[in-house]
């Protein structure tokens, strides 16, 4: 009895101690604190983020985070800006309302925390709580929600920005203001200290997010899942890459949290830069003269593959994607097409629609594929061909991820080429 006594004091003391550490980053620059309900985030002093209304279930305590552990992240990646990553944080965690925990890390160069379930009442009960307040003057470069995530980051400095009219999917205030934005989100809330605020390890059971504001309060929110299907204990990861805009650009911060590669064998995946008609011709894949010009840039260029985007079901003037993946291949420039994923964007999208939907569709497109050394373009998870997914009009998949290699750290991975004859430079989004 004075035995499992003693183990518990030890323990309590231990735990006090950690408890009552200052919750900082590894490297000191990042600090955590909490006023009430409100949880204040500092970069070297100066206030980086602030969220609203957070639930902490002891608000008042005098220790409201909890040290867990220290986390280092090493591994290696197929491309993408930094092929060996490492980092480290902090973890710590913190009681919320009706039996859900946050955990919460302080890495070197931002924060990650998501939400975890005790059971599955407190799932099923609980509704997402992340509001990211921006002050009005504060500068942002936020993208207005499209279902196909195809629109600008423009400097602004207040949420009162008129919709765009020709985007999919406007959600308006009453005041008649956008109030629907996208991930990722670039905040400048102070001068040179920067902030860009996105989510990762989106897994199978669990949906991607946006953010919808009421005026300086942008609240995450999930998109709905169908019934049953989220089975997850805890959410995706929400972070914050936080410092100057060196920080931002060199961060792995959304890699450093998925989970890693479960394949195991990567040899297959070869990743490269793509010559792309659509940035300069929106309906140029059913043409294959514009084709036929763009593999020839991609063998002037040396790149390795060429992008046959939508319509390509539809080739003019008695044409076929055969003909398109013949004359791609003569070059020695390796084909990609594009599927339409025929879940969310199908009203008034571009086909080719409904061929991966069901397996034997899939079986059948996949041997077509196959047989012709194509690569494919959709957002479904990978199966016994091997196929690697690319994310095509739509920012990530809704189930995958943790499922694929970690293969590049960069937004996006394509390149959006402009005309054959103007191919100086590219625009990489």
């Amino acid at each position: 009895m004075r035995k499992h006594l003693f183990a518990g004091i030890v323990l309590a003391c231990l735990t006090m101690t950690a408890t009552a550490k200052k919750v900082v980053s590894p490297n000191g620059r990042l600090s955590a604190e909490t006023k009430g309900q409100t949880l204040i985030i500092k970069h070297k002093g100066r206030q980086a983020l602030q969220l609203d209304d957070m639930l902490f279930a002891n608000p008042s305590a005098k220790r409201v985070f909890s040290y867990v552990r220290k986390v280092k992240d090493d591994y290696r990646m197929l491309t993408g800006k930094r092929l060996h990553c490492f980092n480290e944080a902090n973890e710590y965690t913190v009681p919320m309302q009706q039996g859900v925990r946050m955990r919460l890390r302080l890495y070197n160069d931002g924060i990650a925390f998501r939400y975890e379930f005790t059971g599955e009442e407190a799932r099923k009960q609980w509704t997402e709580q992340t509001i990211f307040r921006i002050p009005e003057g504060t500068r942002r470069w936020m993208q207005q929600w499209t279902e196909a995530y195809e629109g600008f980051f423009p400097l602004e400095t207040t949420y009162q920005i008129a919709p765009v009219p020709s985007f999919s999917g406007v959600s308006k205030s009453a005041d008649g203001w956008n109030n629907r934005w996208g991930f990722p989100a670039l905040l400048e809330p102070e001068d040179g200290l920067f902030v860009l605020l996105s989510e990762a390890n989106i897994e199978r059971g669990q949906s991607a997010s946006c953010l919808y504001n009421d005026k300086e309060r942008f609240s995450v929110v999930q998109a709905e899942l169908q019934e049953g299907k989220d089975i997850s204990d805890h959410t995706p990861w929400r972070i914050a890459i936080i410092g100057n805009l060196a920080d931002v650009v060199e961060s792995t911060l959304v890699t450093d949290v998925s989970e890693p590669c479960q394949l195991e064998d990567t040899s297959w995946i070869q990743p490269g830069v793509v010559s792309w008609v659509y940035w300069a011709y929106n309906h140029g894949s059913n043409d294959l003269n514009i084709i036929k010009q763009y593999v020839d840039m991609a063998v002037r260029l040396h790149l390795p593959y060429v992008l046959i985007d939508a319509e390509w079901d539809e080739m003019k003037d008695g044409k076929s994607i055969e003909d398109a993946v013949a004359y791609a291949k003569q070059q020695g420039v390796k084909p990609m097409i594009w599927y339409n994923s025929s879940v969310g964007w199908v009203n008034g999208a571009p086909g080719p629609k409904y061929r991966l939907n069901k397996a034997e569709d899939r079986e059948r497109e996949f041997a077509w594929c196959e047989r012709r050394e194509n690569r494919l373009l959709f957002w479904r998870q990978p199966d016994e061909h091997g196929v690697l997914p690319r994310l095509a009009g739509v920012r990530r998949p809704p189930s995958s991820a943790g499922q694929l290699p970690r293969c590049n750290n960069s937004p996006r991975m394509a390149a959006h080429m402009a005309k054959p004859d103007e191919h100086r430079g590219c625009l990489w989004c």
